[in-house]
């Protein structure tokens, strides 16, 4: 386990000497594996490790679960920092993860730490893929978790992401290290779990290795995605118009008409991005009007997106205003 630990974080430069890091710790099997073998090479990278715990407060019991990692922390002589909030019954996947990222901001940048690390694994992998699949995502979606990402000013590293659940399980009991169940992951309220323990185990019958296909699907889409992003970042410095304007964004209506259709969606993209700060909700349906905005619809004409984020279409170009 620790040979391959170090194998994907040396395949994707993963840590470096002395690097400062929160480890994000649940108590459940993947982030305690996480902890434990980061632990473990500790004086050969030379790390200053944290560890994270954040409690949504939605079952009753969880307060075991920080008091579980507190100990962990103790016995390897780990800083523990933990946050409890008290939340509704029912929390989407994304609300869930956007309180815990906010929570590792505030951390990280109290304690001046750059790196996150997170326990997700191949399994997480695969259940993300068919998430997206279900739902209609496209290349940036198929590139799943990524095992090293940049966020703000803070890299996430996931350096569990080519193994599986089971791998992971083996090693701690092996090792004799308890880990906590979390109850919510029997639930079928969340798509996830019904992923986790329908689809997946069917789709197994055709492909005992489904996780590694699709593993293999996130890591072949992340690089065409890359190949697109970066040829439509030097594209955008084309077609963005440079003159002092009362818009956020303004790009040449006759440019873009003339790019291939995968460049001109990627840089419709980036300019929401530029123009909102992150490209969340935004989805093919709002591709597709904008698309409709700047080949077929009169002058005038506006296309308004998420988060108040408008598109106008002007004689020359079309402009984006929040």
């Amino acid at each position: 386990m620790i040979h391959s630990f170090s194998k994907t974080i040396e395949k994707y430069h993963l840590l470096s000497k002395n690097d400062k890091i929160i480890i994000g710790v649940s108590g459940g099997a993947d982030s305690i594996c996480l902890l434990r073998l980061l632990n473990s090479l500790k004086n050969k990278y030379k790390l200053i490790i944290y560890v994270a715990h954040f409690d949504h407060g939605i079952r009753k019991n969880s307060g075991d679960d920080l008091n579980f990692v507190k100990k962990i922390c103790s016995d390897l002589n780990v800083p523990f920092f933990s946050k409890r909030i008290k939340t509704r019954s029912f929390l989407s996947e994304q609300d869930a993860r956007d309180l815990r990222f906010r929570y590792f901001f505030s951390l990280a940048n109290k304690l001046k730490v750059k790196k996150i690390a997170l326990g997700h694994n191949l399994d997480d992998q695969a259940e993300t893929i068919l998430m997206r699949v279900i739902r209609g995502s496209g290349l940036q979606g198929l590139s799943g978790i990524l095992p090293k990402r940049k966020i703000n000013n803070l890299i996430f590293i996931r350096p569990l992401l080519e193994t599986t659940r089971q791998e992971i399980e083996k090693y701690l009991i092996r090792i004799n290290s308890n880990f906590v169940v979390d109850s919510t992951n029997i639930s079928g309220t969340y798509l996830r779990n019904r992923i986790r323990n329908i689809l997946l185990p069917s789709l197994s019958k055709y492909n005992p290795r489904i996780k590694q296909a699709l593993n293999s699907l996130a890591q072949n889409s992340s690089l065409d995605y890359e190949f697109i992003e970066t040829r439509a970042l030097k594209t955008l410095k084309d077609v963005r118009i440079n003159k002092n304007s009362k818009f956020k964004l303004k790009l040449n209506l006759n440019k873009l008409i003339k790019l291939h259709p995968s460049i001109l969606k990627m840089i419709l993209r980036l300019a929401y991005k530029e123009t909102k700060g992150d490209m969340r909700k935004l989805n093919y349906q709002h591709l597709r009007e904008l698309d409709d905005l700047i080949f077929n619809r009169p002058f005038s004409s506006i296309v308004h997106l998420p988060a108040g984020i408008s598109v106008k279409k002007l004689k020359k170009s079309i402009c984006f205003v929040k």
